[in-house]
């Protein structure tokens, strides 16, 4: 038997479970039990609409018999965040309406990043000395920021009505601040079918929109960047962030289930385990 220093041992099973990671967790599955009269419940419900009834259907189908599904999760191109893949794909809990999903997993918790995106934003932005000023404040107060948006009942009807959403003021400014990190520009207001521009000129969201902007050009002016940078372009920042995103979330699956709790489903920036286990 071949003797190793602990910092030899040490630097081993670093090494080994890096290679761990690049070979199974570019991909992964999860198994999920349901339970078929929480879907005909789902089904019958009123506030479901026909798409949604359609897949419920196809969903029971699927599981009439062995009560369970099991959906693989890949990456695009190895990195970044997971992606519901394979057959089953059109089922999992990622690519289902909220409330569909919530009647469907009566015995599962989620395990929820808040704000994830502008979290890990504000954070790499701190590792790298940058000052952060308004980005910090909405990872820290979000809901100030969200009721500082100019989203009225006019925006909210238009919306919903050309989306075929049902969408309240909270989820329309989440998905407007996604947008914003994600390289979108100030007339992201069009791009979301609102009616009027939602930034005060001046107002805290208009700096925060500013200081957003600022700082991305600042991070991607490192070189431990330039690389996502070259290949992803104006989405460059999304890839830095759904990669620290995907290993966060991945790195905590792990942990879970090597705690005997068993994982259920994965839905990007978090997942849902069985509350019945621990």
């Amino acid at each position: 038997m071949r003797d190793y220093s602990i910092t030899t041992i040490i630097i081993i099973i670093k090494f080994e479970r890096i290679l761990i990671s690049i070979i199974t967790m570019t991909e992964f599955t999860l198994t999920k039990t349901y339970d078929i009269h929480a879907i005909k419940a789902s089904v019958a419900s009123k506030a479901i609409n026909k798409d949604e009834c359609d897949k419920l259907i196809s969903l029971y189908r699927a599981v009439n018999k062995n009560k369970t599904l099991t959906t693989t999760y890949a990456q695009k191109d190895k990195c970044g965040r997971y992606y519901p893949s394979g057959d089953n794909k059109s089922f999992a809990d990622a690519y289902m309406w909220k409330h569909t999903r919530a009647s469907l997993s009566l015995n599962e918790l989620d395990i929820d990043a808040v704000n994830c995106a502008q979290t890990i934003f504000c954070a790499l932005c701190e590792q790298a000395g940058l000052s952060v000023d308004y980005v910090r404040r909405a990872v820290d107060n979000r809901e100030f920021f969200i009721d500082k948006l100019d989203i009225n009942q006019a925006d909210i009807d238009h919306h919903n009505k050309v989306n075929q959403n049902t969408a309240d003021k909270r989820g329309i400014a989440k998905q407007f601040f996604s947008g914003i990190l994600n390289n979108g520009g100030r007339n992201l207001w069009k791009t979301l079918d609102l009616t009027h521009d939602i930034v005060i000129k001046g107002s805290e969201v208009h700096e925060l929109v500013k200081e957003i902007k600022r700082l991305k050009t600042s991070l991607l002016s490192f070189d431990k960047y330039a690389d996502v940078k070259k290949q992803y372009g104006d989405k460059a920042i999304f890839h830095i962030i759904t990669d620290a995103e995907a290993n966060v979330t991945t790195d905590l699956i792990k942990i879970f289930q090597q705690n005997l709790i068993q994982v259920t489903s994965f839905i990007y920036d978090g997942f849902q385990v069985r509350c019945m286990d621990k």
